[in-house]
């Protein structure tokens, strides 16, 4: 098996199907100076050229799109960034199980969370995670969370050891777990300041619903972050699995990771309405909150991967996709954006994540960059977040601004 270790110039990146709602969150627009002020307290930004490479990743912006109706976005953003910190630690400074061991010690689940010395910044930014995380939760969340950040952070050094050791078959089976997006899912809850009973996280039916979700999502990541990965000398992912593996060039590569995500896609789809069919015997009324969490993540993971610089730093990637001091992608990649699309052909059940007409992969609206890219990304469907939540984190928000009183 030949590893890719380049991407070809001028590829162009595919459109991908998605037919599940944008949502924002309503608070947005505050949430990236926050988020800055946070991570520079802490030294995770130490200097004018980290902070501008952070605010072009516009973390705070992801976590408004996959946190619509969170009561506490800032918490929300800061774990999302805290986590990017230490993926890429794991995938570009190759840090051991020393490291990832030290992190969870950091997490106590049935211990009481009490102040610590932190020997690091990092340590220190996850004390203070944690002590704002932990003591409004379950035990039974903390050690589900934990737990996963755990599978995530082992399967992250694994994938580093095994570089250009994998095929397709192990690939299906690890990305899921490295991916991060279990973790995700259960820091919703915590930050929606809602948790889903356990009977039903623990179902298979539930389980097998996240892993569809989870498959979109990180596949998604994989076509996006093509030339980071293969700069840190990864070709471990989706694509470039298919061209060493099974004699695709890029262009076909990426088109068959496209169709993957739209199957996946659908097959969320099909999972949700198996999920309501047997909704009476999990015996609670979290049905479509427990969807709409996995839908809301689908969709909102998919425009910030878009939008965001994260993924186009190199200078090839600059050079091809926009102007890194504006953010402004120009590549002709795209984005099917289907907004604001629910299901009429089930009129009796709630609105939940629906059926579109259009095939996988047919345009169906502009590319997600197309209402103006930075100043007109908060124009998708807002989070309905419930008004006293509301009031009460748009003022905390506002005491956290840098310069505020």
């Amino acid at each position: 098996m030949t590893t890719p270790s380049r991407v070809p110039e001028g590829l162009t990146l595919p459109e991908i199907w998605c037919p599940l709602t944008v949502e924002v969150h309503p608070d947005a627009a505050l949430v990236e100076g926050v988020l800055l002020a946070w991570a520079t307290g802490f030294g995770l930004v130490a200097d004018e050229t980290a902070a501008r490479r952070f605010s072009l990743a516009r973390y705070g912006v992801f976590t408004a799109y996959t946190f619509p109706h969170a009561a506490d976005l800032p918490l929300a953003a800061q774990w999302n960034a805290f986590d990017w910190f230490v993926d890429d630690r794991l995938d570009e400074e190759g840090v051991g199980l020393d490291f990832c061991r030290e992190l969870l010690a950091r997490m106590p689940v049935e211990e009481d969370i009490s102040p610590s010395s932190s020997p690091s910044p990092l340590l220190a930014a996850l004390d203070d995670l944690w002590r704002r995380t932990a003591p409004r939760r379950s035990i039974e969340w903390r050690r589900r969370f934990t737990g996963h950040y755990r599978d995530w952070l082992a399967f992250s050094v694994l994938a580093r050891r095994h570089r250009g050791e994998v095929d397709l078959e192990t690939y299906f089976r690890r990305r899921r777990i490295h991916s991060g997006v279990e973790m995700s899912f259960d820091l919703t809850e915590a930050c929606d300041d809602r948790e889903l009973p356990p009977d039903l996280v623990a179902s298979q039916q539930y389980r097998e619903l996240r892993a569809v979700a989870n498959n979109a999502i990180s596949w998604a990541n994989d076509i996006y972050s093509i030339r980071k990965e293969l700069e840190n000398g990864d070709a471990g992912f989706l694509p470039a699995l298919l061209v060493a593996g099974h004699g695709c060039d890029w262009p076909t590569a990426l088109a068959r990771s496209a169709e993957m995500i739209a199957a996946a896609t659908r097959d969320f789809l099909t999972a949700c309405d198996d999920l309501r069919e047997v909704a009476p015997l999990y015996g609670t009324e979290c049905i479509e909150e427990s969807i709409a969490i996995l839908a809301r993540w689908i969709a909102g993971s998919l425009r910030w991967h878009a939008e965001s610089d994260r993924y186009r730093r190199s200078s090839v990637a600059w050079k091809e996709c926009g102007d890194p001091g504006t953010g402004a992608p120009t590549v002709e990649a795209g984005v099917t954006k289907e907004s604001h699309v629910r299901s009429h052909d089930r009129p009796d059940r709630h609105p939940h994540p629906g059926r579109t007409g259009g095939s996988p992969g047919t345009p169906a609206g502009e590319p997600a960059w197309a209402d103006g890219g930075p100043a007109g990304e908060f124009q998708e469907e807002r989070g309905r977040v419930p008004r006293q939540r509301r009031r009460l984190a748009r003022a905390r928000l506002r005491r956290e601004r840098p310069g505020a009183a």
